[in-house]
């Protein structure tokens, strides 16, 4: 049997104090020593252990870019070794050959520092900078001129330098010093011909262009400017003829040289090109359908020139089947493909066509189309078409014409007062005049116009007219919708004082006929017709306006002898209208009513209203058809 554990005793034992090696505890020297204390904190990222790895990618990015651009071989000018010394000019046409003259630049600049008194070096430089640094190349010309080394080739080539600078007085005393026989170098020629085209001498321009085309294709962007000019100037139709052949003979020789891409990238000014001669046209349609890749826009275009360049009512319906035949046979169109076929179209003016491309719901599915269609139907006058599709929930922003965008939206509902219809239009005519869009402003006349507001629209119609780049075809589009809406002429003539538009050459016809119209200044436009038909007899519509100046003044009888018999034009509903009225009150309502007849009077403006109906109502209670008018 175990013995049963002793008690543990709670005091000490007493023999321990009696052991000689050993003191009592309370006799031991007390020596604490302070224990430090730290706090640690472990972060939860179980990657944490593997920290000095991002410390070492940290320092790899940095060291390794270092190191790249410190072994790297840096484009400087003792890295390009040219040869200077041999032979220059070759040298320079070899850099220029292979694209390197900016590279090359630097190296011949430094060579011409340290021998400014060489002619090669100089001519060598002169011909690499003009280019890329035109002043370095005057310089060198310049300092040759001091040098009494120039020569023709020198000041050729310096002259045609300053023309590409405009400095054309520079240029042609430049060109007058030279030798005749070195005025049929390339370059010479090349200063003349910009030299022309900036003093607006056609026939000049086209002697100098056919000796250019002789000896080499001219610059086609240099021969596209002098046919859009020429065009512009109305240069006489032997002198367009002879520079659009000369541009279809620089557009044949780089397709036949393998620089069709070149002829390419211009393909977007050659397909509004306006082309006179039915010849050229059709040559120039061959080359629109050669080009790479063969583009529906441009096969569009080529179209468009297979047809005269004044469509006849014919043409036109011809016109349009071919360009629905083209985009049929091109089969599905990518949406950048449709972009590009309606920029086409409505550079061409057929926004009906761009409308019945694209439809609403595809508009709504991409912005870029989306725009497109907005701005046909804008062209179109439809503004409430226009906000139907802005109204809607999935209608894609607008890069521009947000404010008209949403104002058309708005006016969708019919809880809109009148009060609020006025200010919602005034804000959109302030922002579209603030984004510089014609077509903006003229949209919001035409919504003004269908809410009565006749003043709005008389501002909005005179603002599209100020910042238009097209202000014959906007005018057009203004009359149309005056017709349309019955806006008075007074009120939209009022709107156009002190505008810009008023000198503007291009629409002058139409704003002396509005002008006669309203009777306003009746006799001092008849000075104004009478000095214009003096340098263009022929111009058939500066004779009814005569007719009408006359007309308006009483003398009906002189009136109505420069309309018979009516010459070939073709004349508006509300033109033929006022040509009725004038025929009929020189007694001729014989001859005036077969021409009645087949006038629609919803087309006319107020003030073409007042003339014809005297004589329409005459008409109609007439015995019929009297006479017929001869033609010319």
């Amino acid at each position: 049997m175990l013995e049963p554990r002793a008690r543990r005793r709670r005091s000490t034992h007493p023999v321990l104090s009696d052991v000689p090696c050993l003191q009592r505890w309370w006799h031991a020297p007390v020596a604490p020593t302070p224990r430090r204390k730290e706090l640690r904190f472990h972060s939860g990222d179980p990657m944490e252990r593997f920290a000095f790895v991002r410390y070492l990618i940290i320092a790899a990015s940095i060291i390794a870019p270092a190191c790249i651009l410190a072994t790297a071989k840096l484009p400087s000018s003792s890295a390009v070794h040219h040869d200077w010394s041999a032979n220059p000019m070759q040298e320079v046409q070899r850099c220029l050959h292979s694209g390197e003259q900016r590279a090359a630049l630097a190296s011949l600049k430094a060579e011409a520092e340290r021998s400014p008194t060489d002619p090669a070096i100089l001519r060598a430089l002169a011909t690499l900078a003009a280019e890329v640094s035109p002043a370095d190349a005057r310089r060198c010309y310049h300092r040759l001129n001091a040098l009494g080394v120039t020569t023709p080739a020198d000041s050729a080539g310096h002259a045609a330098l300053l023309a590409r600078l405009h400095d054309f007085t520079g240029a042609k005393a430049v060109l007058s010093s030279l030798p005749k026989e070195a005025q049929s170098m390339p370059l010479a020629q090349h200063a003349w011909l910009a030299i022309w085209l900036e003093a607006g001498d056609f026939t000049a321009a086209a002697d100098t262009l056919e000796k250019l085309t002789a000896q080499d294709a001219c610059d086609i962007d240099v021969t596209l400017d002098l046919v859009h000019k020429a065009a512009a100037a109305k240069a006489a139709p032997d002198i367009r003829d002879r520079i659009e052949a000369s541009l279809l003979k620089s557009l044949r020789h780089g397709m036949n040289s393998g620089r069709a891409q070149d002829v390419l990238a211009r393909a977007g000014r050659l397909a509004t090109l306006p082309l006179s001669s039915s010849t050229h046209r059709i040559h120039l349609a061959q080359v629109l359908r050669n080009l790479p890749g063969t583009p529906v826009q441009h096969r569009l275009a080529a179209v468009r020139f297979a047809l005269p360049a004044q469509l006849s009512t014919a043409d036109q319906a011809q016109l349009l089947t071919d360009y629905q035949n083209e985009i049929a046979w091109s089969g599905g169109l990518s949406a950048e493909d449709k972009e590009n076929v309606a920029a086409y179209l409505q550079s061409q003016g057929e926004h009906a066509l761009v409308t019945s491309l694209i439809s609403d719901r595809e508009a709504l599915s991409e912005p870029r189309l989306f725009a497109r269609r907005f701005d046909s139907l804008l062209e179109q006058g439809n503004w409430k078409e226009a906000g139907v599709i802005s109204a809607a929930v999935d209608a894609p922003h607008l890069p521009h014409s947000r404010t008209l965008s949403h104002a058309l939206a708005t006016l969708q509902s019919r809880m809109s007062r009148s009060h609020t219809v006025e200010v919602l239009l005034g804000d959109a005519l302030t922002a579209s005049h603030r984004e510089n869009r014609a077509l903006d402003c003229y949209a919001t006349g035409c919504a003004a116009l269908d809410h009565s507001l006749p003043k709005l629209a008389a501002s909005a119609f005179a603002t599209a007219l100020d910042i238009s780049t097209d202000r014959a075809r906007t005018m057009q589009s203004i009359i149309r919708s005056a017709r349309q809406g019955r806006l008075p002429l007074e009120t939209f003539m009022r709107s156009l004082a002190g505008s810009p538009a008023l000198q503007d050459e291009a629409v002058q016809d139409s704003l002396i006929y509005l002008s006669l119209l309203a009777n306003q200044k009746v006799d001092s436009l008849l000075t104004v017709i009478r000095t214009r038909r003096q340098t263009a007899p022929g111009n058939v519509y500066l004779r009814f306006l005569e007719s009408l100046a006359l007309h308006q003044q009483g003398s009906h009888f002189e009136a109505a002898s420069l309309l018979i018999p009516l010459p070939q034009h073709r004349w508006h509903q509300g033109e033929a209208a006022v040509v009725a009225s004038i025929i009929a009150s020189a007694g001729k309502i014989d001859r005036a009513t077969f021409l009645i007849q087949q006038i629609d009077p919803t087309q006319l403006l107020p003030e073409e209203h007042a003339l014809f109906d005297p004589w329409r109502n005459r008409a109609t209670l007439g015995t019929g058809l009297l006479g017929s008018l001869g033609t010319k």
